[in-house]
């Protein structure tokens, strides 16, 4: 699959992922396969209050509660890095339940569109014309 998509079983571990996931987040699915997406993926305590992982999982146990897809609007979900850092990511994440034969959830799939570029770009723009005088 060309895009990136992680699946999650209703405990909220991982189940598998594409191959596109695996490279955005720098990730073998032996790195990630069998843990929970909270942990695979912590917090970065550097990020002062600005890692969302409280509405990440919020947004995860909403499509369980309801059985409805749920798009999350941009957030920021820093990904931990092979020397010990935290590389700055925005995101866009889309989780959809995928049901089984007795209508009940078994999957979710989330599908995070990266962002950063576009993010960063219209901070350094909005940066730009705050150091404009006013006329």
């Amino acid at each position: 699959m060309p895009q990136p998509y992680l699946v999650l079983d209703t405990d909220l571990t991982i189940v598998g992922a594409s191959d596109a996931y695996l490279a955005l987040t720098d990730r073998t699915l032996q790195d990630i396969v069998g843990q929970s997406i909270l942990v695979a993926f912590p917090e970065n305590p550097d990020g002062q209050g600005t890692v969302e992982q409280g509405p990440l999982e919020v947004s995860l146990r909403h499509v369980l509660r309801t059985g409805e897809p749920h798009e999350m609007a941009v957030i920021q979900y820093d990904i931990p890095q092979a020397d010990g850092g935290f590389a700055q990511k925005f995101w866009t994440p889309i989780h959809t339940p995928v049901v089984g034969d007795d209508g009940k959830i078994e999957y979710i799939i989330q599908n995070p569109m990266d962002v950063t570029e576009s993010v960063l770009r219209a901070k350094e723009a909005d940066a730009r014309l705050m150091e404009r005088p006013l006329p």
